[in-house]
């Protein structure tokens, strides 16, 4: 691995740090029982277009680590922490396999829908195997904040790559 690529994993996790804080101190952005609007979720869409899914992956897996110092981690189990962290967040550094659209000139990655889909069903998923909530509230708790993050990602994502020019992927 390069030193640049390191620096680039490094600068993204640390503009997640500073997203996930903010959402988890604004309290209209943070639902009572973990889970808020996604600004951190930008920054890690963004590693994995532009260094790959590999190192986008871990980027995804060191966030982890991250928002446990900045904010507080809600789980059960340690099966729970690997489902609803590791798994749910790690998913972002593979948005750049999915291809992307263009729709009458605005583009349409279908990786974030992807990723953010993914994240949404681990933690329904888990909100009712291991919290023990039933389907339809686990459903209803976890999509307000899911939809929201995956709007603002599909909106915000192509906007900043467009603008920093960044490759894809490397």
């Amino acid at each position: 691995m390069k030193t640049r690529d390191l620096v680039y994993m490094a600068v993204y996790l640390a503009l997640f740090a500073v997203f996930d804080y903010i959402a988890n101190i604004v309290p209209i952005l943070k639902m009572p029982n973990g889970g808020s609007l996604g600004l951190g979720i930008v920054p890690l869409l963004i590693a994995s277009y532009h260094l790959g899914y590999k190192k986008g992956i871990l980027v995804g897996v060191l966030s982890v680590v991250i928002q446990n110092m900045v904010g507080q981690l809600y789980y059960v189990n340690f099966l729970s922490l690997l489902f609803e962290y590791v798994v749910a967040f790690g998913i972002y550094g593979s948005a750049c396999l999915f291809k992307n659209f263009e729709f009458k000139g605005i583009p349409f990655y279908s990786g974030v829908l992807i990723t953010n889909v993914v994240r949404f069903l681990c933690h329904w998923y888990a909100g009712t195997i291991f919290w023990g909530y039933g389907i339809e509230a686990s459903f209803t708790y976890n999509f307000g904040y899911m939809a929201a993050t995956t709007v603002l990602c599909l909106i915000v994502v192509p906007v900043v790559i467009r603008n920093l020019k960044l490759s894809e992927t490397p």
